[in-house]
């Protein structure tokens, strides 16, 4: 049935003019109420998404909280490393030579863990600003469609 005919059926009965026209369900009610929902979808996306930063910034300061404690103690294995020389290791000339190779064999080692802990640091970091531009990314996209259709 087209508009005109809807509208001509409903001419007889008064009370569902009334109850339509109350309820915006003419033709331009229609679309408004289609928009409306469209701007209420977009800004709960728009909320959820907020949240799920601050989700992602609490996760990733606990895991940089972790990873610094990891940091610190492997610093530290460095400057012991360094300091693990005893008077049994340089007691003569032939110790002294043999000693030395593991010396700083152990050296390398910590600070290759040290290393490896900075880039994981950094990875991390890199990970989470991509993250937060994608989702930020989205809710701007979000924010636009609001705007235009609010526009």
């Amino acid at each position: 049935m087209t508009a005109t005919k809807n509208a001509e059926a409903t001419k007889g009965f008064g009370i569902v003019a009334l109850i339509m026209a109350v309820l915006k369900l003419d033709e331009a009610g229609k679309i408004g109420k289609f928009f409306a929902k469209e701007v209420k979808k977009f800004e709960s996306a728009i909320r959820d998404l907020k949240n799920n930063v601050t989700a992602m910034e609490n996760v990733y300061q606990s895991d940089t909280d972790k990873i610094n404690g990891k940091l610190e103690d492997a610093k530290e294995a460095v400057e012991d490393a360094y300091q693990a020389v005893t008077i049994e290791n340089v007691a003569n000339n032939a110790t002294m030579e043999s000693f030395a190779a593991s010396y700083w064999r152990n050296i390398d080692s910590a600070q290759a863990l040290v290393t490896r802990i900075e880039k994981q640091i950094a990875d991390a970091a890199e990970a989470q600003v991509k993250a937060l531009k994608e989702v930020n990314d989205q809710i701007a996209k979000y924010q636009a469609r609001i705007d235009k259709i609010n526009a």
